[in-house]
């Protein structure tokens, strides 16, 4: 099941965020993972993200232990949607063990997204 997380459990288990003097900020140093994460940004009343959310439950069931998936509510979690630039919704963040991460917007089908999963994780 995709975890719905929030700023504590973020700070502790995916990025340490540094304040630039204006906001918060993700840069790929601070990366605390061991494995490539998929954060889906969504609010409760968004159609397109109830439309994701099976989705990415499927999947996280199919990468069992290779990905963390989690979700973050735009309205309970606004920094760290600033932090990722987070204007419109759905959108999910692709972040790797290493780099930066990679924004995609909307909801793509199952199939366009195993896809960018396994280009972006995967491609060896």
């Amino acid at each position: 099941m995709v975890k719905n997380i929030n700023k504590l459990y973020f700070e502790k288990n995916v990025y340490a965020m540094t304040d630039n003097g204006r906001a918060l900020v993700v840069d790929e140093q601070n990366f605390l993972g061991s494995k490539p994460v998929v954060l889906q940004f969504y609010a409760t009343w968004c159609g397109p993200c109830k439309m994701l959310a099976p989705i990415i439950e499927e999947l996280d069931g199919e990468y069992d232990s290779k990905i963390d998936f989690y979700k973050i509510n735009i309205e309970d979690e606004r920094e760290i949607s600033q932090a990722f630039n987070i204007q419109s919704i759905p959108v999910l963040v692709f972040i790797p063990t290493e780099g930066l991460p990679t924004k995609s917007i909307g909801a793509p089908d199952k199939g366009s997204l195993k896809e960018t999963i396994d280009g972006l994780f995967f491609n060896e």
